[in-house]
């Protein structure tokens, strides 16, 4: 894990549609895989980041075809 990622480890948690910078990284990272997962029929839903334990709550959906 690099240390972008990790420097968000120190703050309390964020509901979805949070703005906090630790969020918006994650949630553009998601982004960028999405595309791929969607190919083959699913999808990745940013549920939740918990800055404080560094965890992050994603949502597959639908199923994969591959």
């Amino acid at each position: 894990m690099n240390d972008d990622v990790k420097s968000g480890a120190d703050r309390a948690p964020v509901e979805p549609g949070g703005g906090s910078e630790f969020y918006r990284k994650v949630d553009g990272a998601l982004d960028r895989v999405r595309p791929y997962v969607q190919m083959d029929g699913g999808d990745v839903e940013l549920v939740n980041v918990n800055e404080e334990e560094g965890v992050v709550f994603i949502r597959f959906q639908g199923a994969c075809s591959g």
